[in-house]
């Protein structure tokens, strides 16, 4: 995933939402800096993972983390082997 990518996205939100892609990120930016507030040790270490300098992340980066972190949880999933359950 790149920004590239992450800017087509962002632009289809704003489109859908009849706003700009500045108040989207303006949006995102909002959120993010809410989230990073969080108290709770789990989501704070998830922020360090995420930011390792300690600045804010841009809507961009977070964006992008998350989703190379969704696919290797994906791939991850995808090896185990899951068998329908029987009696």
């Amino acid at each position: 995933m790149n920004k590239l990518y992450i800017t087509k996205i962002l632009r289809q939100v704003a489109l859908a939402n009849g706003v700009s892609v500045s108040e989207v990120r303006k949006e995102l930016q909002i959120a993010i800096e809410a989230a990073m507030s969080n108290p709770d040790p789990t989501v704070q270490a998830e922020w360090k993972a995420m930011s390792h300098d300690g600045r804010v992340p841009s809507p961009e980066e977070v964006l992008i983390y998350l989703t190379e972190k969704i696919k290797k949880e994906e791939k991850a999933d995808s090896k185990v082997i899951k068998f329908p359950y029987r009696n």
